[in-house]
């Protein structure tokens, strides 16, 4: 097993002897540690229990719960008992035997690959099942899918579960849960609410004839109703609340309306920018009351930023980061007013005018690195105005095509010299390596890891912690064998400020020194960017937890 997957089973027991013999048998041959709860049994079937351990050569770690506290009562028992063992997942099963035992290494094995996760059986009932608990599970689904917002929990009520038991020990301590059936539900609820994936595998599950159940209709059906409205109750704050699970910024879809984006544009090229400019901070404030995720990183950049710059400027909240995502507004909106407003391009600040022309002049080419700082998509509007043809913005189209589609119809000339690739590989490399020869610039941004990550990234420090930053602009400046500017185009008063920023006359990467030489310069572009960063906080534009390696290191 790998080191952060350590699975073993939990059994809870209350006068199944029999068949709870029957059950551990068959899992023996697993070679699994196996956390047996007797939730205080009659002393008949108690001993039949103690007998079975005694025999299990120390496979089974028998606990007695000495007052019966129902089903939910012996799994939380039996959850706490394997994690102070030492495990780091535990696959509940139930004694009676109802589960296709034959399953549990499939369970494991979908653990293993998702050790994050709560691996749930979806249960596919024969006719064994009695109508009324079928009816009766059905309703509760429903309360679920309301109280979660959402279809995720396939069914709430099947107690054939691989638990992550860090997470789930989370939830014990947060919240009293129910001791009795309804334990599964909320447990489930809870999870979902902390953001922890499910996965789901397909599961027969057979009442057994002889079988013997505990479930008290009156009263187990009164606790699970109350544990519904409690949920109900408190499904709007947790919700709203729920943190975002990490992926990488590539997965996360482009937000808007291709409709709403067209409407804007239109309205921007035949009523002028006073027009279109309302909807662009009412688009702004929608995205800020519902993007949850992007709200939460906004505000942890904030954060970073006013300790890093020992806390320095007024102290970030909900007010600063509304702020942040009406300047992203503001600085989308500025990318179209580039090419079809040119009062605009007239009030742009280019001190580094000079330098950029005489590299572009030089005929040696350029690899230009820039961020999701500022405005880098309005320098190319604000090239073409200045008369810098043949620069080169290396994008990535899957995560902007709405929006690259709204300034196209507005400005098809904005086409022109955008690069489209879904990721850096060999043809990429021979197609910018034939602009830069011609002496040419390449535009490409280096504050995000590549959208197909094959670990091409370096760890530096950058606000006061270590984030990936991707390795690719500094190999493929290299490979260019071309000069490397830095290059920023950020909103001052009610104009842009272009600064230039000589980086490197030529990146080398000896083979002896390639890792270290790879991190200086990444070190180096994080820096500048701090420093930026600082100077304008508002105009860094990465919604997304970019602190954390899951939403860097794409799997």
């Amino acid at each position: 097993m790998s080191a952060d997957f350590r699975p073993c089973l939990v059994v809870p027991c209350y006068n199944h002897g029999r068949l709870a013999a029957r059950t551990l048998a068959r899992l023996a041959p697993l070679g699994l540690p196996i956390f047996l709860v007797d939730d205080g049994s009659i002393p008949e079937e108690a001993e039949v229990l103690r007998e079975i351990t005694r025999g299990s050569g120390g496979q089974v770690r028998l606990s007695r719960l000495d007052v019966n506290q129902g089903k939910g009562g012996a799994v939380m028992a039996g959850l706490r008992a394997a994690a102070a063992g030492g495990f780091t997942h535990a696959l509940q099963v139930d004694a009676d035997g109802q589960h296709d035992l034959a399953r549990i290494p499939e369970f494991l094995a979908a653990g293993r690959r998702n050790p994050d996760a709560i691996i749930c059986g979806q249960p596919i009932y024969d006719d064994s099942i009695p109508r009324l608990r079928k009816v009766a599970r059905y309703l509760t689904h429903v309360w679920v899918w309301i109280e979660t917002l959402s279809l995720d929990i396939r069914d709430s009520m099947c107690g054939f579960r691989l638990y992550p038991l860090a997470a789930t020990l989370a939830v014990l301590e947060e919240a009293r849960l129910p001791r009795r059936m309804s334990f599964d539900i909320e447990v489930l609820v809870r999870l979902h609410w902390r953001a922890v994936p499910f996965v789901w595998i397909p599961l027969a599950v057979t009442y057994p004839e002889d079988g013997r159940s505990h479930f008290r209709p009156l009263v187990d059906n009164l606790q699970i109703s109350l544990t519904h409205t409690r949920l109900a109750l408190a499904m709007p704050w947790k919700v709203l609340r729920r943190p975002a699970a990490s992926r990488h910024w590539s997965r996360e879809g482009e937000r808007g309306s291709g409709l709403g984006l067209r409407l804007t544009g239109w309205l921007h090229r035949h009523l002028g920018r006073w027009v279109s400019a309302p909807i662009v901070w009412l688009v702004a404030t929608y995205f800020f009351l519902t993007g949850a995720r992007a709200r939460r990183a906004s505000l942890g950049y904030l954060r970073r930023l006013h300790a890093h710059g020992g806390g320095k400027g007024p102290a970030p909240g909900l007010l600063a980061s509304y702020r942040h995502f009406l300047e992203f507004g503001r600085a989308a909106h500025d990318k179209l007013a580039g090419w079809v407003d040119h009062g605009l391009l007239g009030r742009i600040d280019f001190p580094g005018f000079d330098l950029l022309k005489a590299a572009r002049d030089s005929g040696k080419g350029a690899l230009i690195l820039g961020a999701h700082l500022g405005n880098l998509d309005l320098m190319r509007a604000v090239a073409r105005r200045y008369g810098l043809r043949g620069f080169h913005a290396i994008v990535y189209h899957a995560h902007s095509a709405k929006f690259t589609s709204m300034i196209r119809a507005a400005a098809p000339e904005s086409d022109d010299d955008l690069v489209h690739v879904p990721d850096f590989g060999p043809a990429t490399a021979m197609r910018l390596r034939e602009i830069v020869d011609r002496g040419e610039c390449v535009v490409i941004v280096g504050d995000r890891t590549p959208a197909s990550e094959n670990g091409q990234v370096v760890s530096v420090d950058f606000l006061g912690a270590r984030a990936d930053f991707p390795r690719g602009p500094y190999v493929l400046a290299a490979a260019l064998e071309c000069p490397v500017y830095l290059l920023f185009c950020l909103r001052e008063g009610d104009g842009h400020r272009v600064e230039v920023i000589p980086f490197a006359d030529q990146v080398r990467l000896p083979r002896a020194s390639r890792d270290a030489e790879l991190a200086r310069l990444a070190a180096a572009y994080a820096a500048e960017l701090e420093r930026l960063c600082h100077r304008h906080p508002l105009q860094w534009f990465n919604f997304f937890d970019f602190w954390n390696p899951a939403a860097n290191r794409r799997p």
